[in-house]
């Protein structure tokens, strides 16, 4: 007779077996209209909480008025649209605080610090499989650009996010799209990453309107203090030179907020251009897009008794707003709780586009594809893990499970790094220290983190 345990085990192994063979099977073909294009989107410095829309920020950062007769003719394409028209990870994470690296990550699925040569870029991938291949990047905080230039046929870096939208605009209207079967393009933004000085933003032509003024947006005007938004202020805050007020605090983040929004105008205006390229909105509709930020930033909005010190991986430093959108194949508006990085994102890309065995061979990629997450027409397995970021320069890490997330930094002369315990079921903005409290989560969880610092092959400098 089966025991209850037996019968548990039994059931648990059967579900293993059915499972190995779904996998070991040709899956069946996926329902709708595949895409033919592909546009991937980055923005610097953009924070998932500061984003409304499925993101629930009150503020209407990423929304953009849209009327009636324009929303039915498909037009509603501001951030928030795009959205909540596709699948959105509601707990996508950075590999590290800084643009570059994320970016290496989002690309290769190798979540490390650098770019190993070995791993092909996407680029380079989707242009052997024929696809016409251009970026258009916002370089100033990126830093030297050639490893992500990999398979791009054609780069350009511009000096801001206008200019850098423009060209792309520009390069689109100018494609031969006849003889164009399968083009990828992406764009970089250097969004609203410091120094966050929002500008004006005329009306798109044949709109009614003024210029939106994103500087006066959502600062109070009774403010008085001498905070600003440019680099020299925000240099001073990180070293603790200023101290800051409520005022003070709620001041950066209404400046912050007002880069978001222009960001997020600019990043309508351009996709309401390929929306717009051939007049029916055809070749939009063949086009996959994938929004992702790879960064966030510490706006002060929490003040820490403490004097804070090497890169401080927050919830707010690498915390990222990450979509899917292609109506055609990609259906139902849903926001995964799934833990994701963006490392994920390359593996994803290439099977949708190249198929599950075009994934390269690499002890390097720890990437998942999300397609299992995405697909109901299918069951397949999903390899549910914790989100690790990691500034090896500063001796930094972190790591965050469903519950839990561990922060490590290592303090100038320190004999041990400073350990940080969050619950983030209760805390989920990371506020309560619980590490006195809980010795053996933090332990349990700090084992984890060297594990699997070790599996990527990555490890913080000793303090």
């Amino acid at each position: 007779m089966l025991t209850r345990f037996s019968c548990i085990r039994s059931f648990a192994l059967l579900a293993l077996v059915v499972a190995f063979a779904a996998c070991s099977k040709e899956l069946p073909p996926r329902p709708g209209t595949p895409p033919a294009h592909l546009l991937v989107i980055t923005v610097s410095g953009l924070r998932a909480d500061h984003v409304s829309g499925a993101y629930l920020y009150l503020r209407p950062t990423t929304a953009w008025p849209v009327d009636t007769v324009l929303k039915n003719d498909g037009q509603a394409l501001a951030f928030d649209d795009l959205c909540g028209q596709g699948v959105a990870f509601a707990w996508a994470f950075a590999p590290a605080a800084k643009s570059r690296d994320a970016l290496a990550a989002l690309f290769t699925g190798a979540p490390s610090a650098s770019t190993p040569s070995d791993v092909p870029m996407l680029a380079e991938s989707l242009a052997k499989a024929g696809f016409r291949t251009e970026a258009f990047v916002s370089s100033t905080g990126l830093g030297d650009t050639m490893a992500l230039a990999r398979g791009f046929a054609s780069f350009e870096a511009r000096a801001n996010d206008a200019e850098t939208l423009d060209a792309a605009a520009q390069a689109l209207a100018k494609l031969d799209r006849a003889k164009t079967e399968h083009l990828f393009v992406w764009v970089h933004l250097d969004g609203p990453d410091a120094p966050f000085e929002p500008l004006a933003l005329p009306p798109r032509e044949g709109e009614a309107g003024g210029a939106v003024d994103f500087a006066r947006r959502f600062v109070d005007p009774k403010y008085s203090g001498a905070i600003d938004g440019s680099l020299t202020t925000l240099a001073k805050i990180e070293r603790g030179e200023l101290a800051l007020s409520d005022a003070d605090r709620a001041h950066l983040v209404d400046l912050y907020d007002g880069e978001v929004a222009a960001t997020a105008g600019l990043l309508r205006n351009f996709v309401a251009g390929w929306r717009n390229v051939d007049g029916t909105g055809e070749f939009w509709n063949r086009t996959l897009t994938v929004v992702a930020g790879t960064s966030g930033v510490d706006l002060y909005e929490r003040a820490r008794a403490e004097p804070r010190h090497g890169a401080w991986l927050g919830i707010e430093r690498v915390r990222v707003p990450l979509f899917f959108r292609h109506p055609g194949s990609l259906t139902g508006s849903r926001l995964l709780a799934e833990l994701v990085e963006l490392s994920d994102v390359a593996p994803t890309l290439r099977e949708w586009f190249l198929g599950a065995s075009a994934e390269p061979k690499n002890a390097a990629i720890r990437g998942r594809s999300l397609l299992p997450r995405f697909d109901s027409y299918v069951t397949r397995p999903f390899e549910s893990r914790a989100a690790v970021a990691v500034d090896a320069e500063h001796g930094a890490a972190a790591l965050r499970t469903s519950e839990w997330t561990l922060l490590s930094n290592a303090a100038p002369g320190a004999a041990q790094p400073d350990l940080r315990l969050y619950e983030r079921s209760r805390d989920p903005r990371e506020e309560q220290d619980v590490a006195a409290s809980r010795p053996e989560k933090l332990a349990e969880l700090e084992a984890e983190l060297r594990a699997e610092l070790a599996r990527r092959g990555v490890a913080p400098k000793a303090p």
